[in-house]
């Protein structure tokens, strides 16, 4: 890569004994960089005035050619900013800068923000702060320790989101969430919620009032990754409110069920059960009914059972319902039950020469609930059965039932992928 700063170094001057030590090393660099720089310069010179009139064709030929446009994209900006008209120019030099500059070339970044027109500082900030190393952070922080306004907060978003996590505790001490960018704050908490942080990391009170769904949507993340024990009850509130979006209520459902060991329990599954007993019987029940499930909830596997139970007893002579429920069963961990339920179906049919009715998949389904109770003979004759092949049969590979026997001389020619 070019180094910005050894390419702004003047050629040095003729001198009668050949150059040493650093004179030598930086002739060397530039020696090596020449066809580098040669071709990020007649990329610019054919593509930068097209880019400046919003040519995005143009402004990704400039970004392909990489770190070296970064000397020629500052300078535009530079020009740009002196101008009072030409902001569009420079944003779209910022957006070069987006995506080819170097830690150098941050740098240099970072020493024009505070000349920049103030519309501007927060976009080259943030910039900055993503493509730069330590130098920049260092800088970065002071500066939203010192500033208590805007850019001193875009400082803090910023290095949440690409700083080190260390720092993130005394951060987010400082983070004004009210005044924060909506989506910028959503980023730093996604980025929060997968990295390893500290134990004294926690959400400012501001952002369990705040009301953006971006935002809402992240602070659900980062409690699934780092649950905080009194957050419980603003979870479960956020789960049962009809009124928000399902997408919403489902990720503060999956927050609270990551969290639960935390978490009051007890409190949450009154309020969750109640949710789908007495609400709607919609997409986000059923997501609430499952998640009460794999917590061990008894009564949410009779909520999930009952339509299929009662879709049986409705129309107690047609096969599919009985299917329907055999299968359901068997995804709600009752694998006996489910298995009897399949056993039964089958001799009925077969007894009646309709067992051409039986689609593959109520095959692999039944294979898989004889397989769990140990029904090796009925599992391999209902594989059999199925006719799938092997490739239609690698997804069900990796169910715990068939891996566990995928060895097994009997299902070997089902799951050969599995040896």
């Amino acid at each position: 890569m070019l180094l910005l700063a050894l390419l702004a170094l003047p050629t040095p001057p003729s001198v009668q004994e050949p150059p040493s030590g650093l004179d030598a090393w930086r002739l060397e660099l530039e020696r090596r960089t020449a066809p580098a720089r040669e071709r990020a310069r007649a990329a610019w010179e054919a593509e930068w005035p097209k880019a400046a009139a919003g040519d995005r064709a143009a402004l990704d030929a400039l970004a392909a050619a990489g770190a070296p446009v970064q000397e020629f994209a500052l300078a535009a900006l530079d020009r740009a900013a002196g101008e009072g008209g030409a902001l569009d120019g420079a944003r779209r030099a910022l957006a070069i800068l987006a995506r080819v500059a170097n830690p150098v070339g941050a740098s240099a970044l970072m020493d024009r923000v505070a000349d920049l027109p103030p519309s501007l500082q927060g976009a080259a900030l943030t910039i900055a702060v993503e493509r730069g190393g330590r130098d920049v952070w260092e800088r970065a922080r002071r500066l939203a320790e010192a500033d208590p306004g805007a850019l001193g907060q875009t400082a803090t978003v910023a290095l949440l989101t690409h700083g080190p996590a260390a720092w993130a505790p005394g951060l987010m001490a400082r983070l004004d969430a009210e005044a924060a960018d909506g989506p910028a704050l959503a980023a730093a908490l996604r980025n929060l919620a997968g990295r390893e942080t500290s134990e004294g990391l926690r959400l400012p009170e501001a952002v369990f009032r705040d009301r953006r769904p971006e935002v809402l949507a992240a602070a659900f993340d980062f409690l699934a990754a780092h649950p905080e024990k009194d957050r419980g009850e603003w979870l479960v509130e956020h789960v049962v409110d009809p009124r928000r979006p399902a997408d919403l209520r489902v990720a503060a459902l999956r927050a609270f069920e990551a969290g639960v060991p935390r978490f009051r329990w007890r409190d949450g599954r009154r309020s969750l059960l109640e949710a789908i007993e007495e609400g709607p019987r919609d997409a986000v029940a059923e997501e609430i009914a499952w998640a009460l499930h794999r917590l061990g909830e008894r009564n949410a596997e009779r909520w999930l059972l009952a339509p299929y139970h009662e879709a049986v007893e409705a129309r107690p002579n047609s096969v599919t319902p009985k299917l329907r429920l055999a299968r359901r069963l068997m995804e709600v961990g009752e694998d006996g039950e489910s298995y009897r339920l399949y056993k039964k179906v089958f001799s009925a049919l077969e007894g009646q020469g309709m067992l051409r009715v039986v689609q593959p998949q109520d095959w692999l389904w039944a294979a898989r609930a004889a397989v769990a109770g140990r029904h090796f003979k009925e599992a391999e004759a209902w594989l059999e059965a199925s006719e799938l092949t092997p490739e239609q049969l690698a997804e069900a590979a990796a169910w715990p039932e068939f891996a566990e026997v995928a060895d097994r001389s009997a299902f070997r020619r089902f799951f050969p992928q599995r040896r």
